[in-house]
């Protein structure tokens, strides 16, 4: 799973799936990079992490 950070310094103002800003980007392009543009000449950090998920988080299938 990844995710996308929005900082300014220490203080994160936004945090979301990254699966949502690719949809938010493909429903309104141009207000995505109106967002982008802003946040960077804010001297905002975009960052985008990875978070593992070790095998034991995930759901097992039950056999019957």
């Amino acid at each position: 799973m990844r995710r996308v950070r929005i900082r300014q310094g220490t203080r994160t103002i936004a945090e979301f799936p990254l699966t949502a800003g690719v949809v938010g980007t493909l429903i309104a392009p141009t207000l995505a990079a109106i967002g982008a543009l802003v946040a960077l000449v804010k001297d905002c950090t975009i960052e985008v992490e990875r978070v593992e998920t070790s095998s034991t988080d995930l759901p097992r299938a039950v056999n019957e």
